[in-house]
Parts: C-alpha cells; sequence; structure tokens
C-alpha cells in the first residue's frame, strides 16, 4: 500500500485542458527569449506528483492538440507517473476526434470509469 502512495506524496496537478492549450498557444507568440522558459506544458511530462487532465476533448481537437496532449501523456506515460482524465466524450468519441494514441496510453496500465449522472452544476441553478 506505501508503494502505491509514494508517487502521490507531492502536489496534485489539476489542469483544465482547454485552457492548458489556450495558455500553449499564447506563449507560442512570446519573444523568442521568453519561448526558451519552462513551459507549463513542459513541466507536466515530469511532474511527479498526480496529474489531473480534466475535460479532454472540450477544446478543438486538431493534429496539434492531439500532439501535444499525446506528448504530455506519453512521456507521463513512459515514466510510469500517476495521469487521470476526465472527458464527457467516450474513448470511441475520442479516439474519432483525433485523441486515438493519447487513450491508448492511459488505458493501457489504467481503468476507465464510466460516471452516469446529471450535470450537478445545472442541477443547482434549477431552484423549485
Amino acid at each position: 500500500r506505501q508503494e502505491l502512495l509514494g508517487p502521490l506524496r507531492e502536489d496534485p496537478e489539476w489542469v483544465n485542458v482547454p485552457s492548458l492549450i489556450v495558455d500553449v498557444r499564447a506563449e507560442m507568440n512570446l519573444p523568442s527569449v521568453d519561448q526558451e522558459m519552462t513551459t507549463f506544458a513542459r513541466s507536466l511530462r515530469t511532474h511527479r506528483g498526480l496529474v489531473v487532465l480534466d475535460d479532454i476533448g472540450r477544446e478543438k481537437a486538431s493534429e496539434w492538440t492531439g500532439e501535444l496532449l499525446y506528448v504530455i501523456v506519453n512521456d507521463r506515460y513512459e515514466r510510469e507517473l500517476c495521469t487521470i482524465a476526465t472527458a464527457n466524450m467516450t474513448p470511441d468519441g475520442l479516439a474519432q476526434a483525433g485523441y486515438w494514441p493519447v487513450i491508448s496510453r492511459l488505458t493501457d496500465r489504467g481503468l476507465i470509469v464510466e460516471v452516469k449522472a446529471s450535470d450537478q452544476r445545472a442541477k443547482a441553478r434549477v431552484r423549485p
């Protein structure tokens, strides 16, 4: 049991994927001197604690977004670092959107948990 907790001792990183992509795109437009700084996306690749990639598939999928997520997930996969991904899409839907390599890495040593529940935020706004 202690072996499982070992990698989780470092603070977890919770990352909204669409926001991450917006931030990386913005950083790409900085002057070249600033581009040499370590980006948050690069730090996710080797962060030793748990990383939660929240809302994958909510962003506009493209080759570029698929490649960015693949690099992050694959580096963590190869280093056997803990990663959780959340999505409102099925694995098949994400694969069709171009994220098959990401899904493959996440499911190889992981588990898919399907949560069937209504949107709790929408429920909170409805008052009797």
